[in-house]
């Protein structure tokens, strides 16, 4: 055999062995694999899952530490394989068996993964995406979501469609920070095919705050992240899905903007203002208000519609950007917590516009 031919050969293994290793996760995974765990095989066999369920820990108190000790001390009752916070992943069950994480049909086929809530979510949020991702091509389970019992799917989606259980996350706290099921499946399918999530260990970045901020940037105003924007202004890198997508400025500094959903801050200059507040004025909620009804915005604002209650005693007052007037002192607002809403504010409310 001559040594060209030779060559080729190694070449072609050395090639072979890349192709087939998983991909490394750019965030780092902690091993912390709880003892005595039952070794229960899939399915279709030891290292053969077929789908991702996405959880929610649902305890906005409990960290990512807090969760892994607590499953370490009652894991009889139920296990995931993974917790996910904004600064790390803590692998807590070998992924190669199965865990009881979503009812025994679920369970056969599923690797389980949860976002913890306490924390950054958009930090955690990238990092639960980017770790589903990674078991996903380690175990060469397709791209598809809410599909059956391939792809990801959420714990609502189980109980909905397999039973064994009746959890309905992560659908609620992912709408409280601004992400549909229908944003949720576009990011997993931009971190299926080659976008990385953020590193959390990225060194924060300095720069001399910019003076002459444009007029319209301003809270309430609708803006895009420009296709161009590199990272945010802590330094972490903007994922692909965030750029060209629109967002509510929540709050403005001299050289940055806080957005909504996304809830981190990106600089004026990678931003465009989309639909700008055009009333120029503000309604201001008085400090002896304790509680202020406001609605969804497709319903009328009676107080049976009442969608929940902005509390101004407890900010000593509250003022909001006029977004649009409705008309029958009815306002459009942007709000932190429910997003945007109506809000009525006639002057006998102790309300004032100006």
């Amino acid at each position: 055999m001559n040594l060209k031919k030779v060559t080729m050969i190694v070449v072609s293994v050395l090639l072979m062995v890349a192709f087939s290793m998983p991909t490394q996760a750019a965030v780092n995974i902690q091993k912390q694999h709880m003892n005595g765990l039952p070794k229960t095989a899939f399915a279709n066999g030891v290292g053969k899952p077929s789908m991702i369920v996405l959880h929610e820990t649902a305890n906005s108190k409990a960290t990512i530490e807090n969760e892994v000790s607590y499953m370490s001390r009652n894991w009889k009752n139920a296990f995931v394989h993974a917790f996910v916070s904004d600064s790390k992943v803590i692998e807590v069950a070998d992924t190669n068996y199965t865990a009881w994480g979503a009812g025994a049909t679920a369970n056969r086929y599923a690797i389980h993964v949860e976002l913890v809530r306490k924390g950054n979510f958009t930090k955690a949020y990238h990092n639960w995406l980017e770790i589903a991702v990674y078991y996903a091509k380690q175990y060469n389970i397709p791209m598809a979501f809410n599909e059956g019992k391939k792809g990801f799917v959420t714990h609502a989606w189980i109980s909905k469609n397999l039973g064994g259980t009746n959890h309905q996350d992560p659908i609620a706290w992912l709408q409280q920070n601004g992400v549909s099921m229908v944003q949720l499946e576009k990011d997993l399918r931009v971190a299926y095919t080659g976008d990385t999530a953020v590193s959390p260990n990225t060194p924060p970045i300095t720069e001399t705050p910019k003076p002459n901020v444009p007029s319209n940037i301003v809270a309430g105003a609708n803006v895009k992240v420009l296709p161009s924007a590199k990272t945010y202004v802590t330094g972490q890198v903007i994922p692909a899905f965030v750029k060209g997508s629109n967002y509510t400025i929540l709050q403005t500094k001299t050289d940055r903007v806080r957005l909504a959903g996304i809830n981190s801050w990106v600089r004026n200059r990678d931003i465009k203002v989309v639909i700008p507040v055009v009333t120029g004025r503000k309604i201001y909620l008085p400090a002896t208000a304790s509680t202020w009804r406001i609605y969804g915005l497709t319903v009328s604002p009676i107080k049976a519609n009442t969608k929940a209650f902005l509390k101004p005693a407890k900010f000593g007052g509250l003022s909001y950007p006029v977004l649009k007037n409705r008309g029958s002192d009815v306002y459009e607002i942007q709000t932190v917590q429910f997003g945007r809403v109506q809000i009525y504010a006639n002057p006998i409310t102790g309300a004032t516009v100006r």
